[in-house]
């Protein structure tokens, strides 16, 4: 049963988000960039997909919410479901359907309707918060002090449970500690290296199952560093590739047409590319060494791993837009960006796949941003701007 949450956790987000991003025609959604802010009495009567450094929902919004962002606030209403990549989440407000997110700290201190499904560095679900029904995490620190309204399933460093879970408690921990006022109505079944730690004035209406500790790697200890793994590389290149689309839309735009029209030559060029770097700037820092200019072998071999995780990005960027053609002719360089990296990771689940997408992706993207470079900026002759 727990094996089969956390893989549910593992890739629930991911094919949520899908889901949302490919189930719904262009003009069943709004689409905004840049620092976005839902003012106070502002109603969005549709979908809301927003990208950039902060997004705040003051307002309402009536339907869905799909954010990539570095920090988001949810201070007003959504209606619908929220799904989000984010650095910061920070819910106060209400959200009528589940939040899906994946970020570096998870904060709820408003209402959640239905499910609380998250994988974060740090979770808390603070004394005024509540989640209607479940509430599955993945978290180094969970805290949860607020009201869950069903089952609690946890896989975390600490979990501390100071609120009432009016169902079931299923973790694997290394520290479970229940507080005094705290309050669980169903049965608590943990595993954990060390006794859990119920303070006085803690309520256990059912039995506790302390379950035997085991110093083999579990399906769910595995599960969940395979998936805080995924979501330490997948915020990472998140915030690179916003940046990215953010400083260069147009020569991205015109590195996809490369990937576009001329895909071959694209691979080809960054093939040759990824095996010379390195051997370029060893050869510079020999040079560098005699000469005293021994920074420019660390600054060669440095521009050479930027080139590579920002051709994976192209190529990220390539694949979302081609999956979202069907949407509209021209779609945005973030939504493009997010629905690629997402793809990208749940297909790096397949055995033997992570390496050879990785390293393809890798090499059609750096090849497209040299012949990019090389014309400064401009689109080569025989190939137009992705538009």
């Amino acid at each position: 049963m727990i094996a089969r949450l956390v893989r549910l956790l593992r890739l629930g987000a991911g094919v949520a988000v899908l889901s949302v991003l490919l189930s719904r025609p262009a003009s069943a959604m709004e689409i905004r960039g840049g620092t976005v802010t839902v003012g106070p009495g502002e109603i969005v009567a549709d979908d809301l997909y927003a990208s950039g450094p902060t997004v705040t929902v003051q307002g309402t919004v009536d339907g869905d919410l799909v954010v990539a962002a570095g920090t988001l606030r949810i201070v007003g209403t959504v209606t619908g479901d929220v799904l989000a990549v984010a650095g910061s989440l920070e819910v106060s407000g209400t959200v009528g359907g589940s939040v899906r997110a994946a970020a570096g700290r998870i904060a709820v201190s408003g209402s959640v309707d239905r499910d609380l499904v998250a994988a974060a560095s740090t979770v808390t679900l603070t004394a005024s918060g509540r989640i209607g029904r479940d509430a599955i995490l993945t978290a180094s620190r969970t805290a949860v002090v607020g009201e869950v309204g069903r089952d609690l399933v946890v896989g975390a460093g600490d979990l501390v449970v100071g609120g009432h879970v009016r169902r079931h408690l299923v973790a694997e921990v290394q520290d479970l500690t229940i507080q005094s006022g705290a309050t669980v109505d169903g049965t608590i079944t943990y595993r954990s290296p060390q006794a859990a730690r119920v303070e006085p004035g803690a309520t256990l209406t059912g039995p506790v199952q302390a379950l035997t500790p085991n110093t083999a790697i579990t399906p769910l200890r595995r599960g969940l560093e395979t998936a805080l793994m995924l979501l330490r590389r997948f915020l990472g290149l998140v915030v690179l590739g916003l940046l990215f689309v953010w400083l260069f839309p147009e020569p991205v735009r015109r590195g996809l047409g490369l990937l576009r029209d001329r895909p071959l030559p694209s691979l080809g060029l960054g093939l040759l590319v990824a095996v010379l770097g390195p051997v370029v700037a060893l050869l510079l820092g020999l040079v560098g060494l005699v000469t005293g200019g021994w920074w420019l072998g660390l600054l060669a071999f440095g521009l050479y791993i930027l080139g590579l995780l920002l051709g994976y990005l192209l190529g990220a960027i390539f694949l979302g837009s081609r999956l979202l053609r069907p949407f509209g002719p021209r779609p945005p360089l973030w939504l493009a960006l997010l629905l690629g990296l997402l793809i990208l990771m749940i297909l790096t689940l397949v055995p033997y796949a992570d390496v050879i997408i990785t390293v393809l992706v890798g090499l059609l993207g750096l090849g497209a941003l040299l012949q990019v470079i090389w014309a400064g900026g401009r689109s080569p002759a025989s190939a137009a701007p992705d538009r």
